[in-house]
């Protein structure tokens, strides 16, 4: 089963977006800060994401590895993100497209 980490980030949010709590009880973290300018997505959008995405997320972490970008480039991200009101891993999923594209 993927972790609500893994879910939040399949979903285009990045660490800097939400702070997880987990309280240790057997129910798994919480989002205890919510600070993307995004809207926190609901339970149900969360719940949508299946197992084979989380591992699709694992393998777009290993595109990342290549490409690791600057600090200049996160903000350039963020910046492009915010512009057009999407979360930044979206347009990291947008850059990746291009990049798996190129020859």
């Amino acid at each position: 089963m993927s972790s609500l980490y893994d879910k939040l980030i399949v979903l285009g949010f990045t660490d800097d977006d939400f702070q997880l709590l987990d309280r240790s009880d057997g129910n798994g973290p919480i989002i205890l800060i919510w600070k993307s300018a995004t809207a926190q997505p609901t339970q149900a959008e969360i719940d949508a994401v299946s197992d084979t995405d989380a591992n699709n997320r694992r393998r777009d972490d290993r595109f990342a590895t290549k490409i690791d970008p600057s600090k200049e480039m996160k903000v350039l991200i963020k910046w492009v993100a915010d512009l057009n009101g999407v979360p930044p891993g979206q347009i990291r999923q947008q850059l990746k497209q291009i990049w798996d594209a190129m020859p």
